[in-house]
């Protein structure tokens, strides 16, 4: 069988995840408020370089060079 309409199904399933996915996500993200706080926190105080960056593989802060992929 060949689907002659790959774009248009890929949009259909996109369009139904975001409607049924949608609110489910904000509820979880409401509900993991102070986590992700402190996630964040974790990662900028033991792995943000004084420049700003993140070095890919790195022990901690400043230990190596920012580079763009750790970045990312």
């Amino acid at each position: 069988m060949k689907v002659k309409n790959v774009g248009f199904a890929l949009w259909g399933v996109l369009l139904f995840v975001w409607v049924v996915m949608g609110p489910i996500v904000a509820h979880a993200q409401d509900d993991n408020q102070p986590n992700t706080n402190q996630a964040v926190e974790w990662l900028i105080d033991t792995h943000q370089n004084e420049d700003g960056g993140f070095s890919s593989f790195s022990g901690g802060a400043d230990l190596a060079p920012s580079d763009v992929g750790g970045t990312l």
